[in-house]
């Protein structure tokens, strides 16, 4: 599936996506147009661009493609440092803690970064633990 960590600074996810039982690498990460929002999307490969379209259309929660299934999940930051976790509703749960997790392998990722180790950190541990979780990390941070 994947897992996706939030420091307080960086941003990260994994790349591993499936499809047909073949495993794909995919960039699941993404800056909103107007650079208010970096964001992690989990989900199939079409959630990344539907959620992306989603964001740069004005986040209306009537739009949203995520399902109570949890086929789709996003964790956005926002410049001032807010957390938004998007699952089911499109209405954001804002996570008042100063780091976060999400995905297959958030449990490995909360742990590391509840010890003090940046995003990075918290998803490479996960993609060697979490068999869900993999091929890379990428990382985005506010400019």
């Amino acid at each position: 599936m994947t897992v996706i960590a939030w420091d307080g600074r960086t941003l990260a996810a994994d790349r591993r996506a499936t499809s047909g039982g073949a495993i794909l690498s995919v960039t699941k990460l993404f800056r909103t147009d107007d650079g208010e929002y970096i964001v992690a999307v989990s989900g199939g490969a079409d959630s990344i661009e539907q959620t992306r379209a989603w964001f740069n259309a004005g986040r209306d929660p009537k739009e949203w493609h995520g399902d109570n299934e949890g086929s789709c999940h996003a964790l956005a930051i926002h410049r001032s440092g807010r957390i938004e976790k998007y699952e089911s509703s499109g209405f954001p749960m804002i996570i008042e803690d100063p780091f976060a997790a999400s995905g297959s392998g958030r449990d490995y990722a909360r742990a590391v970064l509840h010890m003090g180790h940046r995003a990075w950190d918290a998803v490479a541990v996960a993609c060697a633990l979490d068999t869900e979780c993999g091929n890379g990390i990428d990382t985005l941070q506010h400019d």
